[in-house]
C-alpha cells in the first residue's frame, strides 16, 4: 500500500493525470481544479502541442490555480471560473477529460445508487456533451477514509457531515452510463495516510468545533489501534474510473 503524507493530493492528481491516453495534439478539459493537482501534471503531458482548460466554481481556486501555472511556467493551460453543470464550451470540443474528487452526491444517493427525486445527472450529462466522440474521461472519488471516519467517531456523530462525497462503484457506473459513456472501467486503490504525531493528526483533521469536542476526549483510546512507533496510519480509497464516448 502506498504511503502518502499531506501531500496526498498531488500524488492522486499525478496518477488520474497519467491514467488517460493522449492523441498527438490534445485538447484537454480540467474539471474541479482546485489548486492544479490534476492540472499540473496534465499540462506537462499534453506540451506545446496541446491545449488544456481548467475549471473550478471558486473563485480563490481559480486565482490559486492560475498562480501555479506561473509558478511552473506552464503556458498550454488557461483556468476559468465555471460550474461544471452549465460548460461554456461547443459540443465535441474536447479529446481528454479529468475530473478529480468532484463529488456527485448532491444529487445521486449513493447508499440506494440512485437518483434523487426531481434531481438530474446534469454534470455527467455536460461531460458528455461536451466530449469528442471515442473521447476519453476520467474520474477519481472517495470510496473510504478512515481517518474521516475515526473522527466522526470520536465526535459521537455531532458532526453534520464526514466532509467529504463517499462514492461507491455501483453508483458510480450508472452515473456514467446514464450520461450516455461505455467502456467504463472503475479500479479501487489503497493509499495508507501518514501522520507524524497526534498533534499532526489534529491539525490537519480538526477545525475549531472539533478541536472543542477532541479536547475531552481520550485520544489514546480511539487512536492507539492506529499507531505505530509513534505515527499515525490510516487507509484512505480512492476510486478511479474511465471511460469513452
Amino acid at each position: 500500500m502506498k504511503k502518502v503524507t499531506e501531500n496526498y493530493w498531488e500524488v492522486f492528481g499525478f496518477h488520474l493525470a497519467n491514467s488517460v491516453k493522449l492523441s498527438e495534439i490534445t485538447i484537454a478539459l480540467d474539471i474541479g481544479t482546485g489548486w492544479g493537482d490534476c492540472l499540473i501534471p496534465l499540462a506537462k503531458r499534453i506540451g506545446s502541442n496541446g491545449e488544456l482548460y481548467g475549471i473550478d466554481i471558486n473563485v480563490k481556486c481559480v486565482h490559486k490555480a492560475r498562480s501555479e501555472l506561473m509558478k511552473h511556467s506552464i503556458t498550454n493551460a488557461r483556468v476559468e471560473l465555471m460550474n461544471a453543470s452549465e460548460l461554456k464550451f461547443e459540443n465535441n470540443f474536447f479529446d481528454v477529460i479529468i475530473c478529480g474528487f468532484l463529488g456527485f452526491d448532491d444529487y445521486f444517493d449513493f447508499e440506494n445508487n440512485n437518483i434523487y427525486k426531481d434531481q438530474n445527472n446534469l454534470i455527467m450529462k455536460e461531460l458528455y456533451r461536451v466530449l469528442k466522440p471515442k473521447g476519453r474521461i476520467a474520474f477519481s472519488s472517495w470510496k473510504f477514509q478512515e481517518d474521516f471516519e475515526i473522527v466522526a467517531e470520536m465526535t459521537q456523530n455531532t458532526l453534520k457531515s464526514l466532509g467529504y462525497s463517499k462514492e461507491n462503484e455501483q453508483g458510480f457506473q450508472l452515473l456514467m452510463q446514464d450520461a450516455g459513456f461505455k467502456d467504463i472501467q472503475i479500479e479501487l486503490t489503497d493509499y495508507q495516510r501518514v501522520y507524524e504525531s497526534i498533534e499532526d493528526f489534529w491539525k490537519n483533521n480538526a477545525v475549531i468545533s472539533i478541536n472543542k469536542i477532541a479536547h475531552n476526549l481520550d485520544n489514546e483510546s480511539y487512536l492507539a489501534k492506529f499507531e505505530h512507533n509513534g505515527k499515525f496510519y490510516f487507509r484512505k480509497t480512492v476510486l478511479y474510473a474511465k471511460g469513452k464516448k
